[in-house]
């Protein structure tokens, strides 16, 4: 039979490894793509440009996940601002449907931003961009 302290040290070194395999590799650079809208830019965050350009030569739903880094859709939040710059927040469905087409779903969302959307480059790129400005 196991003590307690030796119950909990083995489970603390299990959760630990287990935690340490599905935490993700911040060296990796995360890219945007952005839709520009008639009321709402939408943007979704992919893996590479290299990433989207083979999604897009067979776009096909099970291949969507070896492109983007979430399934989730942003826009904009700053008040009256437009763009990929700024605040960014998920989009309403109804932000989406607007600007997409009624009763559009997420994974349609997403490959219709990756096919008329465009690459804007890796979050420290941007970054990069908005500190030149200032």
């Amino acid at each position: 039979m196991h003590g307690p302290s030796e119950f909990f040290n083995n489970n603390n070194q299990d959760t630990h490894m287990k935690n340490m395999a599905t935490k993700p590799n911040h060296k990796t650079e995360v890219g945007q793509f952005f839709y520009k809208g008639k009321d709402s830019d939408l943007i979704v965050f992919v893996k590479s440009e290299n990433a989207v350009d083979k999604y897009l030569e067979s776009p096909l739903v099970e291949n969507l996940a070896d492109c983007v880094e979430t399934f989730q859709i942003f826009t904009n939040m700053d008040s009256g601002s437009r763009g990929h710059r700024g605040a960014l927040g998920e989009a309403s469905r109804a932000a989406v449907e607007n600007e997409l087409g009624k009763g559009i779903d997420q994974f349609g969302a997403i490959d219709l931003i990756l096919k008329q959307g465009k690459y804007t480059g890796t979050m420290s790129e941007i970054r990069r961009k908005d500190r030149m400005k200032e």
